[in-house]
């Protein structure tokens, strides 16, 4: 997850998190193309189990929850782009990114 600031109206500021998130059909590809897909659960359910837990948590903090989703056959492109490897730390990237881009309304 990633995080950025953005105004939440007349209250203040509200934290936006860029959270990776991946397609049901694309899970496999996912699973090939990363370069440290042995940290990454085994299976779609598993993975979505865990991430819909993670978004949960952080809305009942307050957070605005942005969903990154990771195209697999798209990634390695913005990765190499970037001169990131395809690990976690390009999710994180990848999630900032978007969260900063798409966060604010």
């Amino acid at each position: 997850m990633a995080t950025s600031s953005g105004m939440a109206g007349a209250f203040g500021e509200a934290q936006i998190i860029g959270m990776v998130w991946y397609l049901e059909k694309d899970y496999p590809a996912v699973l090939k193309v990363m370069a440290d897909a042995n940290l990454l659960p085994l299976t779609f359910k598993l993975w979505q189990d865990k991430a819909k837990r993670s978004e949960s948590d952080l809305r009942t903090t307050g957070k605005v929850v942005v969903r990154a989703i990771i195209d697999p056959a798209t990634f390695p492109t913005w990765c190499f782009g970037r001169g990131l490897k395809i690990d976690a730390k390009a999710r994180m990237a990848f999630a900032n990114d978007y969260a900063y881009r798409h966060g604010r309304h």
